[in-house]
């Protein structure tokens, strides 16, 4: 140790493979983690809320745990984990119209509510997209690290 006060301290800590994302995912990160909560909430507030609420706030976790792992470069659990977990959370959420007993479209007539699940999907297609990313063997992040 040195006795310099000046200099800074050493570490033995590797820091690991960093990747850098933008700004645009940060916020989009703050803002879908944002929405994606307040909307599990009012999802259990819904009348007819059931398994499939339950299952969409437990599988919904890990997407979120995944997005941030993505977004600040943090390896969790393991490459192959998340490649299954994406397929998993992307067939959940396309067969959750067909499982939950709730009434989605909300008044709505059927044009209105294509459009407004269309402009949904179009908004989160970013989170997909990390998530594939996050588990695919092509990202750097897992590079050097078979699991």
């Amino acid at each position: 140790m040195s006795n310099d006060p000046y200099k800074t301290p050493e570490s033995s800590l590797d820091e690991g493979i960093q990747i850098k994302t933008g700004v645009f995912w940060k916020i989009y990160f703050v803002i879908m983690t944002f929405l994606l909560v307040s909307g599990l909430n009012s999802l259990l507030a819904a009348e007819n809320s059931g398994w499939a609420e339950i299952v969409s706030i437990i599988i919904s976790m890990p997407a979120i745990l995944g997005f941030f792992c993505y977004v600040f470069s943090k390896r969790i659990i393991t490459r192959e984990f998340w490649s299954i977990f994406f397929y998993v959370y992307l067939l959940f959420n396309i067969s959750y119209y067909m499982l939950t007993d709730i009434q989605l479209s909300a008044g709505m007539d059927t044009k209105s509510f294509l459009v407004v699940q269309s402009i949904s999907w179009g908004i989160s297609l970013p989170l997909y997209w990390a998530l594939y990313r996050y588990g695919s063997k092509s990202y750097g992040l897992w590079a050097g690290n078979d699991g």
